[in-house]
């Protein structure tokens, strides 16, 4: 074997291998990011599948707060955000339960205050449907959704285990 193909032969077999490094790097960021966006995608599915209670909606309201920030150059900014603050009861199998949250991701600021007090027109003082978790009757929510943030998981994540089957695929043609 003549030293250029020898030479040739080298800078394949790295090629193949940096090649499946890369994958291996892609394939190891991209699964735990869609398997977590997976995840919480299935658990928005079994809320919508749990049982339903008739609940009476106590108190709800918009909470409201100031945000001022300072950017790296000095200026300063402030903007509104807002969250719901709410407490319903309801009853499961002659228990009686307290629920403050109105979805899952509940709790978390926004700065859309028409989509809450959208959700609290949906559910005024009075009464109310509430869906439970079946083997804890404690956890309880008063709508579903699909989260948008597990759909970009899911995304991003299946865009790297995508990119990383085709370094993988790559490599093994590249090695043939």
């Amino acid at each position: 074997m003549t030293p250029l193909a020898r030479a040739q032969g080298t800078r394949d077999a790295r090629t193949v291998i940096a090649l499946v490094l890369a994958a291996l790097v892609f394939l190891a960021v991209g699964l735990p990011i869609a398997s977590l966006g997976y995840a919480f995608l299935k658990k928005d599915r079994a809320i919508a599948r749990w049982p339903r209670a008739q609940g009476r909606m106590q108190s709800a309201q918009i909470v409201e707060r100031d945000v001022h920030r300072r950017d790296p150059s000095g200026r300063e900014s402030s903007y509104e955000t807002y969250r719901v603050a709410l407490r319903y009861e309801y009853e499961v199998n002659a228990q009686r339960y307290e629920g403050t949250n109105a979805t899952r991701s509940d709790g978390t600021w926004t700065t859309n205050r028409k989509s809450l007090a959208a959700m609290l027109a949906r559910h005024p003082e009075g009464p109310t449907e509430v869906l439970y978790d079946p083997t804890n009757p404690s956890v309880a929510y008063l709508e579903t959704q699909t989260s948008v943030g597990a759909v970009i998981l899911v995304v991003f994540g299946g865009l790297f285990v995508s990119i990383g089957a085709l370094l993988c695929a790559i490599a093994l043609l590249s090695s043939i």
